[in-house]
């Protein structure tokens, strides 16, 4: 999504990362990527159970291209070591406009199933004129 950072702030949108970490542990993630986002903790999982985002088996935890992807990191001499304190609880991609609204849902069926980025921004679009429009009417 960096590669929208300029739309997505000419737009007047924000990029939101939620997390189920405590805030100590999401801060410190937090300042090691160094990303421009909003990061919110909320450990009660709140937001997660609203947008129907919840907890699944090994098979979505490590899919056969997730586990792949750990080889490779293995094979280069590096060793993957999981941030996250569940990893069964999955995630998922939402775009909101100004009032609340989804034009977006993704719920995330494995650990590495994330909408395209076309679609995300397709959505963020959608949501930038829907918010635009409504401010002009």
């Amino acid at each position: 999504m960096r590669e929208f950072d300029q739309e997505i702030a000419t737009r007047h949108g924000r990029i939101a990362v939620v997390s189920f970490a405590s805030p100590e542990h999401l801060k410190a993630f937090a300042d090691r990527l160094g990303h421009p986002f909003l990061w919110l903790a909320d450990p009660k999982r709140s937001s997660y159970q609203r947008l129907g985002s919840r907890r699944r088996g090994l098979g979505a935890i490590a899919p056969p291209r997730a586990i792949w992807g750990y080889v490779r990191l293995i094979m280069r001499g590096r060793i993957w070591r999981p941030e996250q304190l569940d990893l069964a609880q999955m995630g998922g991609d939402f775009v909101f406009d100004r009032e609340g609204h989804l034009t977006l849902s993704y719920v995330s069926a494995s650990s590495d199933d994330r909408p395209p980025v076309g679609s995300v921004m397709a959505a963020f679009r959608r949501a930038a004129s829907a918010t635009t429009g409504a401010a002009e009417a």
